[in-house]
């Protein structure tokens, strides 16, 4: 069945990530940053219940780092993350001072063109 091997992305986060729905009903994250990809949770319903537990947000969405990068960089805009001034698969560290506001779509194309595919 065709609509069992779609992956639709639902949302982004504050770091470019993509959180995926799989299969229409696994959901997944793509961690461009660190070039990797992990299913998190089956059911989508549960999954939108976790996101008001801190300790899950802040395993899997950097929690803590985004509330020290909103007050060193300020808040994004929509089409925004923050985006390691160096990229990770160029050697760069993941802390909140090499962050910097950059427009999602850029950065992830950018990313691609030096990793290629997340598998």
């Amino acid at each position: 069945m065709l609509y069992l091997q779609k992956v639709v992305p639902i949302f982004v986060t504050a770091f470019g990530d993509i959180i995926t729905l799989e299969s229409g009903e696994y959901i997944g994250i793509l961690y461009y940053r660190y070039g990797k990809f992990e299913l998190l949770l089956k059911d989508f319903d549960f999954f939108l219940s976790r996101l008001t537990d801190r300790s899950f947000v802040n395993e899997f969405f950097s929690l803590n780092q985004y509330y020290k990068a909103i007050n060193e960089h300020g808040m994004l805009l929509y089409k925004e993350c923050f985006g390691d001034t160096t990229l990770l698969a160029l050697g760069g560290k993941h802390t909140t001072e090499s962050l910097k506001k950059v427009q999602i779509q850029e950065h992830i194309a950018l990313i691609n063109s030096y990793s290629g595919t997340i598998m």
